[in-house]
């Protein structure tokens, strides 16, 4: 592996015809469109559901309850949804994941506008959304790499974070907005966007999977899961075996997987540790939740970033350098703890790592992993990750009470150097390669629709 090049979007290896520019990318374009419409749907609905539980049963545990449950439920499902979109055509998971979460919005939608609102139907439907939200990213995230071509997979998961963090800085406020017009109105919008993400998969013409080896061709085919292996072993083995198999084969995704344990860990102890210390301060729920919104802009300019420093930066640089960054961000609140603004302006800086690293994460996890074990890997990197998330408010909460504010973002920072330390000491950090094309060959080059070769 260390010897791979870097490779320019645009300059394939091996001297080869140009790939089509993503914007002239038809199926990727039907496809990040679907999606940015259907991320916008998500962030409104996000602050919807608390919404109507407050309306209609007035308590802020109800609320949380829902939200725990939509969580857990989006965290268990990683693992088993990861082995299935490996085993199951994936424009179909796509689009019929879509379509449930759909008609799922619609039936909250039409329950809201009735006047019967259990608070059982809108868990269900929260659950119902947040599996479906799993099976739809681990499916498209292994059909990305036979969308593009292998040098425009980083600026593709870049514009996808993009995406994300635009509906993430749009999604609220609309979503606030359409409640007070109407109750179920969030959600029946939510159900519209979710219908066209699922019209529009339809629309996508390249074969999603790659094409299994003739036999006798000589060529041996890549190695594929238990199942595959053994004639159908249980479906636990496969994903505990293949996909975390996978990772600790795989020096680049244990090392990056390693890197993205602490930020998310802390990440969710700052961030209630900074509407903790601005409530403190006397700012109101107005001024806190527009802050917040204004933080969110880091993210939206680490996407639009990632694909430029991936190209004139070495990978190290860019792992390391998100790793430092975010602990000074962090040290830097214990500084400002009483200054709602400038918390957030930190805050920007540090949410500016994320897309950043997630798209680094994403390329490698990509390029380096065989075809059928993409949602494996996927859900085996994501389930780590996530798993460590709903301790960070409960750290920051405990550390907050503790300790007071200064004290508690010196300790997250702390938490943060001593992760970017023992990264910035490991050799496998240090040395990560670049990755230019797909392990194993990578996919079959699809045809070009008549009207991308021009």
């Amino acid at each position: 592996m260390s010897g791979l090049a870097t490779v320019t979007e645009g300059r394939p290896p091996g001297g080869g015809p140009a790939p089509v520019p993503l914007r002239r990318n038809r199926d990727f374009q039907v496809l990040w469109i679907g999606q940015s419409v259907a991320h916008l749907g998500n962030q409104i609905a996000l602050l919807a559901y608390p919404l109507l539980i407050l309306a209609v049963h007035g308590t802020a545990a109800l609320a949380g309850v829902l939200g725990f449950a939509a969580y857990a439920a989006g965290l268990a499902a990683r693992l088993p949804a990861g082995a299935f979109c490996d085993r199951a055509d994936r424009r179909r998971t796509m689009a019929v994941s879509e379509a449930v979460r759909a008609l799922a919005m619609a039936a909250l939608a039409v329950a809201v506008i009735a006047g019967a609102v259990p608070v059982w139907l809108v868990i269900v439907v929260a659950v119902v959304d947040s599996v479906g939200l799993e099976l739809f990213r681990f499916a498209e995230r292994g059909a990305l790499r036979h969308i593009v071509h292998p040098s425009q997979v980083s600026s593709a998961l870049a514009r996808n974070e993009a995406r994300a963090q635009a509906a993430a800085l749009a999604g609220p406020a609309l979503g606030g907005w359409l409640f007070a017009v109407g109750r179920g109105l969030p959600f029946g919008v939510n159900a519209v966007t979710h219908a066209l993400a699922s019209l529009a998969v339809l629309t996508i013409r390249r074969p999603l999977r790659e094409r299994p080896a003739p036999a006798g061709n000589g060529v041996a085919a890549p190695a594929g899961g238990v199942e595959e292996r053994a004639g159908g072993r249980a479906v636990l083995q496969a994903i505990f075996h293949d996909g975390f198999g996978w990772i600790r084969r795989t020096p680049e995704l244990r090392v990056l997987l390693l890197a993205a344990v602490g930020p998310n860990l802390v990440f969710g102890a700052a961030v209630l540790a900074i509407v903790a210390a601005a409530e403190d301060g006397g700012a109101s729920g107005t001024t806190i939740g527009t802050a917040l919104s204004a933080a969110s802009l880091g993210g939206l300019l680490g996407a639009v970033a990632a694909p430029a420093l991936l190209r004139r930066l070495r990978p190290p640089a860019v792992l390391l350098g998100s790793a430092w960054l975010l602990a000074a961000t962090i040290a830097g609140l214990a500084l400002l703890s009483d200054r709602t603004w400038a918390m957030a302006a930190l805050l920007c800086g540090a949410i500016f790592t994320v897309p950043v690293f997630n798209t680094l994460f994403g390329t490698y996890q990509i390029q380096l992993t065989p075809d059928a074990l993409q949602g494996r890997v996927a859900g085996a990197a994501t389930f780590v990750t996530g798993a460590a998330q709903p301790f960070g408010p409960l750290l920051g909460g405990l550390l907050f009470d503790a300790a007071g504010p200064a004290p508690t973002f010196a300790l997250l920072a702390g938490l943060l150097a001593l992760s970017a330390l023992a990264l910035t000491a490991l050799p496998s950090a240090r040395r990560l390669p670049a990755i230019t094309t797909p392990r194993e060959g990578g996919p079959v080059p699809a045809a070009r629709p008549p009207e991308e070769e021009r």
